[in-house]
């Protein structure tokens, strides 16, 4: 992850565009982040943070519920699964957020995530990933 985390540092210093003011890697449900040791879109976080001085808003979101995997379930199926999986901790005092994620296959979990922080008033949220599949 880290090298995935560099790789991206090295496009964003090719990309001519406003950097976001804060990073938010998809929280990870507190059972899953047990099981698995860490949380893989912080992983990627922590590199851009430190190369462009972007904190990271880690403790500022959290996953209210266990959603499990959703992987293998429909649209519709992920649309229910990931309603209100999203809460707001800290105000946000940032208006330019992006969200990090390792990788998307439908987007529904970054854009349930991204509708819960434009609810709170944030005015503009990128999506960044390392990868996208297509199911």
């Amino acid at each position: 992850l880290h090298v995935l985390g560099q790789l991206f540092n090295h496009h964003l210093k090719s990309k001519q565009q406003a950097l976001p003011q804060a990073l938010l890697p998809v929280p990870l449900h507190q059972k899953r982040l047990r099981e698995r040791g860490f949380n893989q879109s912080m992983e990627l976080a922590r590199p851009i943070s430190k190369q462009f001085n972007i904190p990271i808003l880690s403790s500022y979101v959290e996953r209210n519920r266990d959603t499990g995997e959703q992987k293998g379930l429909t649209e519709t199926q992920r649309k229910q699964n990931m309603a209100h999986a999203f809460s707001i901790r800290k105000n946000i005092r940032h208006q330019h957020i992006a969200i990090l994620d390792d990788v998307i296959t439908t987007g529904t979990t970054c854009a349930t995530l991204r509708s819960t922080l434009l609810a709170q008033g944030i005015k503009k949220v990128e999506i960044w990933c390392c990868a996208t599949t297509k199911q």
